[in-house]
């Protein structure tokens, strides 16, 4: 596969931050002023945001890509962070090129594979998108991701989310479903990770409970934790500046 595009910005040490399904590089709008600190780097997935979708791909293909992107723009190493999906992406180009990860962070994502209750909802995704088109999807997601708050005082953001998720390709939300149903546990690559891994969850994700928050923050002694009050799925956009606090803050020791 070809590399990925997406904006780079600023100078200094490289941060990639990988967006989620089925969105764009808008969800990182909030964390620009680290162009002021970093070079700043926001793919796009196929399919997503202003990218066309070229073909069928696999989390390690995609993977494969970043690889090409960093090369194109002479990074040797990086910052990788993922949102949701692009959090199970960021796992896979982890795993498979170690030596090109200088830091870590999973943002309202996880490593662990789909359970069947995960893979059912995604086949039942397909098959209604298959019948009906993917008009849906994004009314259907916007009801999960949010927390309360945001639902009922920023209708603005939660109507920015839904034009974003609208604008994905409907063959690319097919290929994200499938790629994501067959991704293995990746939990042990988190475990022997010896690099700094940062974690930052919303106290209101309805996919990821505090239960598996704490779980997943106690597989490595090198892992940070951060929850943000008064987000759900978006913490990014959700809470911004409680967000880009606790990110600065992560990034500090690089």
């Amino acid at each position: 596969m070809a590399a990925l595009t997406g904006l780079i910005r600023g100078k200094g040490k490289p941060v990639i931050l990988i967006h989620g399904f089925p969105l764009s590089s808008q969800i990182w709008q909030h964390q620009e002023p680290l162009a002021g600190t970093y070079t700043l780097f926001t793919p796009e997935l196929p399919g997503m945001g202003d990218a066309p979708y070229t073909g069928q791909f696999t989390l390690e293909s995609l993977a494969d890509s970043l690889s090409e992107s960093m090369a194109e723009q002479g990074f040797e190493r990086a910052i990788v962070l993922g949102h949701s999906m692009g959090g199970y992406l960021a796992l896979a180009f982890a795993a498979k090129y170690p030596g090109k990860v200088a830091g870590f962070g999973l943002v309202a994502s996880h490593p662990y594979a789909d359970n069947s209750e995960g893979k059912s909802g995604r086949r039942q995704m397909i098959e209604r998108i298959q019948k009906e088109g993917a008009g849906f999807v994004a009314d259907h997601m916007a009801q999960r991701i949010f927390a309360p708050e945001t639902q009922n005082s920023n209708m603005p953001l939660v109507r920015q989310v839904k034009e974003i998720m609208r604008k994905a390709d409907p063959k690319a939300i097919i290929n994200c479903q499938e790629a994501m149903a067959a991704r293995p546990d990746r939990s042990f690559n988190l475990v022997k990770m010896k690099i700094p891994v940062g974690l930052f969850y919303g106290n209101h994700d309805l996919s990821i409970n505090e239960k598996m928050q704490a779980d997943i923050a106690a597989l490595n002694p090198n892992i940070s934790f951060t929850v943000l009050e008064g987000a759900g799925h978006m913490p990014m956009m959700e809470q911004p500046d409680a967000f880009n606090s606790a990110l600065e803050h992560f990034l500090s020791q690089f």
